[in-house]
């Protein structure tokens, strides 16, 4: 389990609709999900489109 997470973490982030979190971010991001689906309320913007740098808008790629 932790190899899959380890490799699939960031698609994780991305089907939840949150941010792609920084280097400094990415512990903090990852703590407030784990609370969150351990059932506590914790504040977690949803951003609705890709977080991928490769699918943003305005970009010209499909």
């Amino acid at each position: 389990m932790h190899v899959v997470y380890d490799l699939h973490r960031f698609d994780l982030v991305d089907a939840l609709h949150h941010r792609l979190p920084d280097r400094d971010g990415e512990w903090a991001l990852f703590q407030s999900l784990s609370d969150r689906f351990a059932g506590q309320r914790v504040n977690l913007p949803y951003t609705h489109g890709s977080s991928r740098p490769d699918e943003a808008e305005g970009s010209g790629e499909p």
